[in-house]
């Protein structure tokens, strides 16, 4: 017999001696992210623990859900486990009854790779890559793409300054919002990145290369031995002829084996966007399919909120707007679709 419930901070070294005995991904299952997400956004974050009459531990999940536009319940990536059939019922029942409490109409939730047992959910699969680190890095070199070699040589015959470390995060996040500016992405805030630097201390990782002293590119990265997640990534229009996203990625890898990691999440990505060609050709990541669910086999009709017709509105306003306004004052009403 299982039970689920909501776990409280008294219980998260429990929790966290659990994810020390996964084989599978488990930095997005980690309690830190609860702190991250609530100080960063108005947002609810929830950790459920599924554990039997002996109080072991058979899975769990780590969701949130958006105090203001709560339509949507979402999870972190590889963000639900549950080791059996009957773990998954209970853990589902749970999730629903949470959603169905917050008047929540549909889940976006992820299992990672391995697909949930469950055949009352809505289920999809997105295009995910992961890149294997060899251990001798002379053979993870010999491993690229011949096109991705060439793109870091080219790369390293610039006059180029790479460096680990969040002393240029804000210099970065300047090069992060113009590129989602200009991409009309959804921006995160900057104190988003500051928690997630500061509560993941080493294990979050800025990556950032300069010339002239200006930041041109970063990468920021997670790191759960033997798992290295790759986060974000946002260069100026200049870095990338020069291969610098590539150069980027090389030093990465090599600090991430020195810390024990044998391979790299690069991901979800919309199939041939820029994004997914680069993680495909120039770095030569093996596609493999992550499985998002939703508790509810339908999605449950809602009158969106007067906030959320508002958000919507903005997005026909926003090609109109000045640059200024755009970066100063319409920052936060770009819709927040996924706060990971």
């Amino acid at each position: 017999m299982y039970k689920v419930e909501q776990a409280p901070a008294s219980r998260y070294a429990t929790w966290r001696s659990y994810l020390g005995r996964l084989q599978s991904p488990a930095a997005f299952l980690e309690p830190t992210w609860l702190d991250v997400l609530g100080q960063a956004y108005p947002c609810e974050p929830a950790l459920f623990i599924v554990q039997d009459d002996d109080e072991r531990i058979h899975g769990g999940a780590l969701v949130y859900h958006h105090t203001q536009r709560h339509r949507m319940l979402y999870s972190t990536p590889f963000g639900v486990r549950a080791e059996d059939s009957g773990a998954t019922k209970a853990l589902l029942k749970a999730l629903s009854d949470h959603a169905l409490r917050h008047g929540i109409a549909a889940c976006d939730l992820t299992s990672g790779s391995a697909p949930i047992d469950a055949n009352t959910a809505r289920h999809w699969t997105r295009t995910s890559f992961m890149l294997e680190l060899e251990a001798d890095p002379q053979a993870f070199w010999s491993a690229l793409p011949s096109k991705a070699r060439n793109t870091i040589r080219k790369a390293q015959k610039q006059a180029l300054e790479i460096e680990f470390g969040p002393e240029n995060l804000s210099a970065w996040y300047r090069v992060y919002a113009d590129q989602c500016l200009a991409k009309r992405l959804t921006i995160h805030n900057e104190r988003y990145f500051e928690l997630l630097l500061e509560r993941f201390g080493g294990d979050a990782v800025l990556i950032t290369a300069s010339q002239e002293g200006r930041v041109i590119a970063g990468m920021v990265f997670l790191i759960a031995s033997p798992y290295a997640h790759y986060l974000f990534n946002a260069s100026r229009p200049e870095a990338l002829p020069m291969g610098v996203n590539s150069l980027l990625m090389q030093e990465f890898a090599d600090m991430a084996r020195e810390r024990g990691v044998a391979r790299i999440d690069l991901g979800e990505s919309r199939e041939g966007s820029g994004v997914y060609e680069f993680k495909k050709k120039q770095i030569g990541g093996d596609e493999f399919a992550m499985h998002h669910f939703d508790v509810f086999a339908q999605p449950r009709p809602a009158r969106p909120s007067l906030n959320e017709r508002l958000h919507y509105a903005a997005r026909y306003v926003w090609p109109l707007l000045p640059p200024v306004a755009k970066r100063h004052n319409l920052r936060e009403l770009k819709a927040l679709h996924r706060l990971i």
